[in-house]
């Protein structure tokens, strides 16, 4: 959908994001040899900032008549729910390399 509209002025913040969407999902499954599993924190500040600066373009292009109103809007949605899906991927990956699963799994049947 974001694709069907060429040039417009919204592509280079959704270039943007995506990119920076790629690189905190790269950072949580690739971080430093060198660091323990507790101390790997991905910079979620790039996408958060890509994120801001796509959405206000988006707004910008709705309210200027350049993009209909609802792809806007499902646009913002999508964009909204990919920022959410890759922190949420981030802090999972966090809480299973410092040992948070075996925190939170069920004990014994009838315990």
């Amino acid at each position: 959908m974001l694709q069907a509209v060429t040039g417009a002025a919204w592509a280079d913040a959704h270039r943007r994001f995506t990119l920076a969407t790629g690189a905190l999902l790269d950072q949580a499954d690739r971080p430093p040899l060198n660091m323990p599993a507790e101390g790997r924190q991905p910079d979620t500040d790039d996408q958060a900032a890509a994120y801001e600066d796509l959405k206000s373009a988006l707004l910008a292009a709705g309210a200027r008549g350049d993009l209909p109103l609802a792809d806007m809007e499902q646009a913002l949605r999508r964009c909204s729910a990919l920022r959410r899906a890759a922190q949420q991927a981030v802090k999972a990956r966090q809480r299973l390399a410092a040992g948070g699963a075996a925190a939170h799994e069920p004990g014994p049947a009838g315990a």
